[in-house]
C-alpha cells in the first residue's frame, strides 16, 4: 500500500517549521501529482493554508490577475515571505564539531541501533557516516588532521576489529569502522560483561562479613584488660601538645621575563597542571618499541601548531579543552599528542622543557623564575617524551624560536 504524503501547511506568522520557499516547493510537488493546470493549479494552494493566519489573509487579498498563473503567484508569495539565509558555520565551528564527534562513540553505544537518514543502522556505522560528513564539511576528509583524536578514542571493540591498521585519512578510517564485523563487537561485549560479572562476584566475596557496629567494637575493646583484674585509679590525661607550625616556604625571586624574538608570547595567568603524580613530579615514561617510535614520529605534527595571535590562541585553548575531555586522567602518553602553545618551538628541536623555546636548557631558562612564561606541565611532559624517544632530530632542519639574546644551545643533543 502506497503511503500518503503529509499535507504541508503554512501560517506566515514566523511560527512555521518550514521556510516559505520550501513550503511552496512542497505544495507544487503535490499539486503536480493531481495534474492541475492554470488557475486550478493556483486555486489549489488555498487548501494548504491554516485558517485565520496572516498567509490566509494575504491570499484572500489577491486579485484574479495575481492568481492567473502559478509563476506570477509564486513571485508574489516569495516577495511577501522571502528566503532567509541561514547562519554559515565558520571553519573553526566545523572543526570543533568534528573533534567533538570524534570522541563521542563509547563502548556502551556498541551493539545498539540508531536511526540515520530514515534507516536503522548499527551505532558504529552511524558514527562513521556522521564523522565522514563532518570531516568533509571541514575540508579534512582526505587529511589526517585531528585523526589521532578519533583513533585514540575509539572503543576497544572497534580497535580490535580494525586489527591495528594505521589510517592516514578520515575517509579511510570511517570506511573501515563502518565495515567492522558486528560479530567481533558482540564477542568483545560478551567478554566485557563476563569480566564485569567476575569483578562484581570477587568484590562481593571480599566484603567484610562481620555485622558488629563500630560502637559495639569500641565498647568491647574498653572491656578488655591487659593488666591485673583489680581496678586501679587512672591518672589525668596529659593534654596533647600542639604540633609545631611549619615554616613558611621561601618565595623564589621573580625576575623580569626577556622579550621574545619577533613574537609576543601568550602569557598564562598561572601555570597549569598536566600529567603529574600526587607529588607533582613528572610521570615516568616507558621505553618505546621501534614500531611505537615510528608512529610517534607521525604524531608529533598531527595537531596543528597555531599562530601566535588571538585566533591561534583561541584555537589552542579549544585543542586543550578537547584533549582534557578525551583524556580525563590527564596522563600524557606517546599516543596522546598534546597541543603546543602558540609562539613556541616545534618538538624535537632541542627546545627547553620549561618555556618551550630554543637556545638554552631548562636549568638555564631565562624565565625559570617567572611561571607566567612557562608552558603547561602536560606540554612539558609531551616535549620531554618526544625528545627522550626521538632526540632532537629536527634541530638543524627547522628554524629556531628563541628569546632575544639567546644562544643556539638546546635542551637535548641532536641525533
Amino acid at each position: 500500500m502506497q503511503q500518503q504524503s503529509t499535507r504541508p501547511t503554512f501560517r506566515g506568522d514566523g511560527q512555521d517549521t518550514i521556510s516559505g520557499k520550501n513550503f511552496l516547493r512542497s505544495v507544487r510537488h503535490q499539486i503536480r501529482a493531481l495534474n492541475l493546470t492554470g488557475t486550478d493549479e493556483v486555486n489549489a494552494f488555498e487548501d494548504y493554508l491554516v485558517e485565520g493566519t496572516p498567509c490566509e489573509e494575504w491570499w484572500e487579498g489577491l486579485s484574479a490577475t495575481d492568481k492567473a498563473t502559478w509563476d506570477n503567484f509564486a513571485k508574489l508569495f516569495l516577495a511577501r515571505w522571502p528566503s532567509v539565509t541561514p547562519t554559515q558555520k565558520t571553519t573553526a565551528d566545523k572543526i570543533r564539531a568534528l573533534c567533538a564527534h570524534a570522541v563521542a562513540l563509547t563502548e556502551d553505544d556498541l551493539g545498539t541501533k540508531v536511526m540515520l537518514n530514515g534507516v536503522e543502522v548499527e551505532a558504529h556505522t552511524a558514527w562513521a557516516v556522521t564523522a565522514l560528513r563532518l570531516a568533509a564539511e571541514a575540508g579534512k576528509a582526505s587529511s589526517d588532521e585531528y585523526l589521532v583524536l578519533a583513533e585514540g578514542a575509539l572503543p576497544r571493540s572497534i580497535r580490535r576489529g580494525l586489527r591495528g591498521t594505521t589510517y592516514t585519512t578520515w575517509q579511510d578510517l570511517t570506511n573501515a569502522v563502518s565495515k567492522v564485523d558486528p560479530m567481533i563487537i558482540k564477542d568483545a561485549m560478551e567478554e566485557r560483561q563476563a569480566r564485569e560479572e567476575t569483578i562484581r562476584a570477587v568484590s562481593a566475596r571480599l566484603q567484610p562479613r562481620t555485622t558488629t557496629q563500630p560502637d559495639e567494637l569500641a565498647a568491647a575493646f574498653g572491656r578488655m584488660s591487659m593488666g591485673p583484674a583489680a581496678s586501679q585509679p587512672r591518672a589525668a590525661a596529659t593534654p596533647a601538645r600542639p604540633a609545631p607550625a611549619r615554616p613558611a616556604a621561601a618565595t623564589a625571586p621573580v625576575g623580569a621575563a626577556p622579550t621574545p624574538a619577533g613574537v609576543a608570547r601568550y602569557v598564562r595567568p598561572q601555570a597549569q597542571g598536566g600529567a603529574t603524580n600526587r607529588a607533582g613530579m613528572r610521570q615516568p615514561q616507558q621505553e618505546l618499541t621501534p614500531a611505537e617510535k615510528e608512529r610517534l614520529r607521525g604524531f608529533i605534527d598531527s595537531l596543528p601548531h597555531h599562530a601566535n595571535d588571538a585566533q591561534g590562541v583561541a584555537a589552542w585553548e579549544e585543542q586543550k579543552r578537547l584533549w582534557r575531555m578525551q583524556y580525563s586522567d590527564g596522563i600524557v602518553r606517546w599516543d596522546r599528542p598534546y597541543p603546543l602553545q602558540p609562539g613556541t618551538a616545534p618538538v624535537c628541536t632541542g627546545e627547553c622543557f620549561k618555556c618551550g623555546m630554543n637556545g638554552h636548557m631548562s636549568v638555564d631558562c631565562p624565565v625559570r623564575h617567572d611561571r607566567t612564561h612557562w608552558i603547561s606541565r602536560g606540554e612539558s611532559d609531551w616535549r620531554h617524551l618526544c625528545m627522550g624517544a626521538l632526540g632532537a632530530f629536527r634541530k638543524d632542519t627547522i628554524a629556531a624560536v628563541c628569546w632575544l639574546e639567546e644562544s643556539e644551545n638546546g635542551e637535548g643533543s641532536s641525533t
